[in-house]
């Protein structure tokens, strides 16, 4: 390139140099507003928000707490539980954080906002094994609700990247495909790009505005307040007799859980992030139980995933377990109704403490 050209080109290589600190400061601004706004406004998620308010406002007076999917939210009843254990001396209040559809990832974000306002009391955290590493996250973008981004922190982001390096380089033979194979790299691939674009739109607090502008004034109640009763415990209830497709769902589904023993293979990657989960908690000097729900379909056979030396309480064996499986008790495959929630609270009530009064304590395999 001549002289001249260069001489041309200097005060526009100038300006675009002078202009980066200026982008840098608007990419800061930014930054900061949606980050205030976030604060300011935190997103509405039906189902999960009046919960969280719910806890929060009885925070202190938690010693348990459950936190797992449906099978959950309807199958552990805290009043049972609390009932129970005081029995055997132990004055415990729990509380009953499931939610429908809940995944392992979101799970564990969950915990951090109950543990963001440190609950004093709080001792022991119940927590739901579940299956399949990259449940949660849905690959499209065009399938993305909003219960997809607003758990979507950093530390979840963490663990995209964790999850990521390891489903490329652990050598597992129940992942797909070699290390750095095309097969793993179809399925992580996808998956970390799909967690970091999920964490920048909640960082970005994308469509908030379009929410606000709907919503009421944020000094008038919510109207999801209003249907959440004071004092609650987290429990919900269901009961409705099994007819049509559900039975024989239920029916068929049995029936293979009277025939096959064999249990699917440990996911180790969700094993390391579950260990990762336990350290992070045993920091707080709290302690976490693994459970596995009566279960006849996506929850069976998942207790091999639990960490070596943490606490596991299974109720996935039917022959174990018989009376959970009774169709009285049940209100569909993978769900206890009321009447089983009773029976299943009392039973996990009486197994725990038998299990502490064995010698496991705080920290202890």
């Amino acid at each position: 390139m001549s002289d001249d050209k260069l001489s041309r080109l200097g005060p526009q290589i100038r300006s675009l140099w002078w202009n980066i600190p200026s982008c840098i400061c608007v990419l800061l601004a930014f930054v900061l507003v949606c980050g205030g706004v976030g604060k300011l406004f935190p997103r509405e998620v039906e189902g999960v928000s009046p919960k969280l308010r719910s806890f929060r406002a009885q925070k202190d007076k938690f010693e348990v707490v459950f936190l797992g999917s449906s099978r959950m939210f309807h199958g552990i009843s805290p009043k049972v539980f609390d009932e129970t254990t005081r029995a055997t001396g132990h004055r415990w209040q729990s509380f009953n954080a499931g939610f429908d559809g809940l995944s392992t990832p979101e799970g564990f974000a969950i915990s951090r906002r109950l543990l963001l306002d440190h609950p004093h009391k709080l001792r022991y955290l119940f927590f739901e094994l579940t299956p399949r590493t990259g449940a949660g996250t849905p690959l499209r973008d065009d399938s993305v609700t909003k219960r997809d981004v607003y758990w979507r922190d950093w530390k979840s982001l963490t663990s995209a990247f964790r999850i990521f390096g390891l489903g490329l380089t652990l050598a597992d033979p129940n992942l797909p495909g070699a290390r750095f194979s095309f097969q793993r790299w179809s399925f992580f691939g996808p998956l970390l790009s799909a967690n970091f674009r999920l964490w920048a739109r909640n960082e970005a607090n994308v469509g908030v505005g379009f929410e606000l502008n709907r919503a009421l004034p944020f000094w008038m109640s919510r109207p999801e307040d209003d249907q959440v009763p004071p004092a609650w415990d987290g429990f919900f209830p269901l009961s409705q007799p099994m007819q049509g497709k559900t039975m024989a769902d239920y029916q068929a589904a049995l029936e293979k859980a009277r025939r096959e023993t064999k249990t699917p293979p440990p996911d180790e990657i969700m094993r390391r992030e579950l260990a990762e989960f336990c350290r992070t908690l045993a920091k707080k000097k709290i302690e976490v139980i693994f459970i596995v729900l009566p279960s006849l379909w996506w929850g069976r056979g998942v207790r091999a995933t639990a960490p070596a030396g943490q606490m596991v309480l299974s109720y996935d064996d039917y022959t174990r377990h018989p009376e959970f499986y009774e169709e009285q008790n049940r209100l569909d495959v993978e769900h206890l109704n009321a009447r089983g929630a009773d029976l299943f609270s009392r039973t996990l009530a009486n197994d725990f403490v038998a299990m502490l009064n064995r010698g496991h304590s705080l920290g202890a395999p």
